[in-house]
């Protein structure tokens, strides 16, 4: 890496960028009923996709849920995919536990999730008298750039650091409202720990999906 290349990869982790809107007028009843919102944990991709979701009358759907399990799409979109895909209803219920007890592992996890997302988004596609909103950031983590080109989307620009700050700030009121003992220094470092590294390495990875749909 270059200095040219290093200062731009900083600016990207400190300094908060304009957010990316392709295809916005777009968005509307039929082949592209379904608005894309994506970027990094704690970039404000749920406040965007409330706010659209109440101003544009569209169903907010959250990838995360169909890890968590639970449904917050108000349509009953997880348990379609369960009662569809017999493996995901199976590793939900059991709280993604194998039958001794033990966790399953991370990959399988993604894998199954991963599975039941694409269906659901095959369901709101086909549902297209009505608007979607679908957010994650697992939309350019785990998606090929390419089926983005021509649909909706939105690419937060809060950057990295920005974000971190966020998370950690959602981490003070969640640990709150769970009544939990955690100090919070504890919190940050658990943060610094697991998620700073992580978003430093989804900034490349967003980089390069930016370039792909752009290409």
């Amino acid at each position: 890496m270059n200095l040219k290349e290093f200062d731009i990869a900083m600016e990207n982790m400190l300094i908060n960028q304009k957010d990316y809107v392709q295809n916005f007028d777009k968005w509307k009843p039929g082949p592209h009923n379904i608005l894309y919102v994506t970027g990094f944990s704690g970039s404000g991709k749920s406040t965007l996709t409330q706010e659209y979701a109440k101003k544009y009358n569209a169903i907010p759907i959250e990838l995360d849920m169909f890890e968590y399990g639970e449904d917050f799409s108000g349509i009953g979109i997880v348990q379609k995919c369960k009662d569809a895909i017999p493996e995901y209803k199976e590793a939900v219920d059991s709280k993604w536990k194998n039958p001794d007890g033990s966790r399953i592992d991370q990959d399988t996890v993604v894998k199954i999730s991963h599975k039941a997302a694409k269906y659901a988004l095959n369901l709101c596609k086909n549902d297209s008298d009505r608007l979607y909103i679908v957010e994650g950031l697992q939309l350019f983590t785990n998606y090929d750039p390419k089926m983005f080109i021509s649909e909706p989307l939105i690419i937060k620009g809060t950057s990295a650091l920005v974000s971190e700050f966020r998370s950690i700030k959602r981490g003070f009121k969640l640990n709150e409202k769970r009544k939990n003992k955690k100090r919070k220094i504890d919190i940050v470092k658990g943060h610094l720990k697991s998620h700073l590294p992580m978003n430093m390495k989804h900034d490349k990875i967003l980089k390069s999906f930016k370039e792909n749909i752009r290409s």
